[in-house]
């Protein structure tokens, strides 16, 4: 899950740049067509497949 945590944000950094082209990847043109699936994959990849709870 990291992986992929490392892969949006290499990804959304190269879009911020000015002027820089970089084409939309495949499953975000998904997300494009299907705005449902927004807010579980934004929670999924915020708080990863196991969140942490602190114990006590």
């Amino acid at each position: 899950m990291q992986a992929v945590q490392r892969r949006l944000e290499t990804v959304l950094v190269r879009v911020a740049e000015p002027g820089a082209a970089v084409p939309v990847p495949l499953p975000l043109r998904v997300l494009q067509r299907a705005p449902a699936l927004r807010h579980p994959l934004g929670r999924l990849i915020g708080l990863g497949l196991r969140p942490e709870h602190p114990t006590g």
